[in-house]
């Protein structure tokens, strides 16, 4: 057995580059929350995004871990997080054609995740992504279709979700955007 701990960045800044908006105050505190947290699983490696928000969340929850942290381009958000909702033009509201990219990631996310099964079989894998990741990756595993994937899982800021693989491709999904270390309501 496999299992993943995965979460989604902490808050990040809304202007600039998206690949290089980093996390804001509240964002770094969020972190730190999640850190404290984790500190308590028996977590032996450690992924991230390259995008330098989730790659500060990554930074700031190994504090208090101290582990060896990998960069994989696979975890890479695809565009922006609001993508896959319909967007204004000229005439009105036009879907945008995007879920041919979100069915790509899904692919890349297939092979992430069995090399990483295969890799550190037996260990508790930490895994700092996106919102749009998390869910391609749970439309993946736990086998929902890729739209309820999309227009059905919130995920939050620093939200823990705990997924195990379980060997032959059979996945089981424990825990879901927990937000518990912060201390408060997801929604405000």
């Amino acid at each position: 057995m496999v299992r993943y701990l995965i979460f989604r960045h902490g808050e990040a800044e809304t202007i600039g580059p998206d690949e290089t908006r980093p996390l804001t105050m509240r964002g770094r505190e969020q972190a730190a929350c999640l850190g404290r947290r984790l500190s308590s699983f028996n977590a032996s490696v450690f992924i991230t995004s390259p995008l330098l928000r989730a790659r500060q969340t990554a930074e700031t929850v190994n504090k208090y871990l101290n582990l060896d942290l990998q960069i994989d381009e696979r975890l890479r958000e695809v565009g922006s997080y609001r993508m896959f909702y319909e967007i204004a033009s000229g005439e009105g509201y036009q879907r945008r054609n995007t879920l041919g990219d979100f069915n790509r990631t899904q692919l890349k996310l297939i092979e992430f995740i069995k090399d990483v099964s295969v890799q550190h079989d037996g260990k508790t894998i930490l895994i700092s992504a996106h919102g749009n990741i998390i869910q391609a990756l749970l439309a993946i595993t736990i086998g929902i279709t890729d739209i309820d994937a999309l227009n059905r899982l919130i995920v939050a800021n620093t939200g823990l979700t705990v997924l195990e693989w379980l060997k032959d491709d059979n996945y089981q999904l424990v825990v879901f955007n927990d937000t518990n270390h912060l201390g408060e309501l997801m929604f405000r």
